[in-house]
């Protein structure tokens, strides 16, 4: 099956998200099971071009995979046609208004999308991205056919929670029995591979499900 991941980009407001998603679609690929394999695309959506630092990071994390970098939202859209299940990693920043009309033209493509944690707010442009999710992210958890978030209490803090036409659709990817479980950051290196296991068996199965 294929599989296109948004990720967030904007500067360094997403840097652990980024990071995460990356190494979470690496481990989902490593996964085959009864004949089926995810083969994954992965595309950011930022302002401006990738730094030397950040592709060199992301290389050590995702030594297979290529960095697209930079990828204007219209022809973000347009590549959605060639696979079978998209994948928005949040919050994010740009491309809502498109991805949510896209899911409207096209409502039996599946569409899954992963919350990760609310909008932190260091600045001042980091409200207007906390605002910018506040508006858009309500109206595509109400589309989209699974909501994963690592934390269901986090998740059912956000504003578009309560926005999700069907509770049941809203799956937790934490392994709370892994000991020492924060999500996103373990405390040692060890757990936190534990926890993207647990996270991408969890999510390979949901795609099989959206497509049987």
């Amino acid at each position: 099956m294929r599989v296109f991941h948004i990720i967030p980009s904007a500067f360094e407001y997403f840097k652990d998200i980024k990071e995460e998603a990356f190494a979470l679609v690496e481990e989902i690929e490593k996964i085959e099971k009864a004949g089926s394999k995810v083969e994954s695309s992965i595309s950011t959506l930022q302002y401006s071009g990738p730094t030397k630092a950040e592709i060199k990071t992301l290389r050590t994390i995702v030594p297979e995979k290529e960095y697209y970098g930079e990828y204007a939202p219209v022809d973000l859209v347009d590549q959605f046609v060639d696979y079978d299940i998209i994948h928005l990693h949040a919050p994010f920043l740009g491309g809502g208004g498109l991805i949510r009309k896209w899911k409207e033209a096209y409502p039996t493509q599946p569409f899954v999308i992963t919350y990760y944690r609310d909008v932190l707010l260091p600045d001042l442009f980091a409200y207007a991205i906390k605002w910018y999710n506040g508006y858009y992210l309500p109206k595509l958890f109400s589309l989209a056919d699974v909501v994963t978030c690592f934390n269901l209490e986090d998740f059912q803090k956000s504003r578009g929670a309560k926005y999700m036409r069907d509770p049941n659709k809203v799956i937790s990817l934490a392994g709370e029995h892994v000991p020492g479980w924060v999500p996103l950051t373990g405390t040692t290196d060890k757990v936190k591979l534990e926890q993207r296991k647990i996270a991408s068996s969890l999510l390979f199965q949901i795609y099989n499900s959206l497509l049987n």
